[in-house]
């Protein structure tokens, strides 16, 4: 069953077989984005399909830490110098860049932004973020289009559990 709800065009049911989902992950196939990017960034994507363009509908991030504060914050961390930047890569070499958060609060305030969701796990906090899209951004098939994320400060750390972000979107 899927874990996101999308706004389709009134009496077109979504066609879950062209559905596409993934995490972002790194070089190595790590979703991890708890790391250090702060002397080398650590890049998360989503490639391009080599056969169908995809239309990308939503990245989701979710953040399990110690605590979740705003004002001035990055979660429980003093702000991030360099950030998480959130961008498009063009097979053409040109690039789109979504949004960069150094703070908690610049989460809600990425362009797309279209729900959130924070509560309790165990003594941590849960942040969930959606970046809706709503299919305008397409990867283009057999190129080296790419949703991604950088991590470009050091995230290795005790406050921060669990860090992913996940890639939905549908084959044209």
């Amino acid at each position: 069953m899927p874990t996101s709800v999308y706004a389709y065009p009134a009496n077109v049911p979504p066609d879950f077989a062209r559905m596409v989902t993934g995490y972002l992950e790194d070089s190595g196939d790590s979703p991890d984005m708890a790391v250090d990017g702060s002397t080398t960034p650590v890049v998360f994507s989503f490639d391009a399909d080599p056969t169908d363009d995809i239309e990308v509908y939503e990245v989701r991030l979710m953040a399990s830490v110690t605590a979740l504060k705003f004002g001035g914050y990055f979660f429980s961390l003093d702000p991030l110098t360099n950030g998480l930047l959130f961008e498009m890569e063009h097979d053409d070499g040109t690039t789109t860049e979504i949004g960069n958060v150094t703070e908690t609060e610049e989460f809600f305030m990425l362009s797309g932004l279209s729900g959130h969701s924070e509560g309790a796990d165990w003594n941590r906090d849960v942040l969930v973020v959606q970046l809706g899209f709503g299919g305008k951004p397409v990867l283009k098939a057999g190129t080296s289009d790419q949703f991604r994320v950088t991590v470009r400060d050091d995230l290795n750390s005790t406050a921060i559990f669990y860090m992913k972000a996940r890639f939905t979107g549908m084959k044209v």
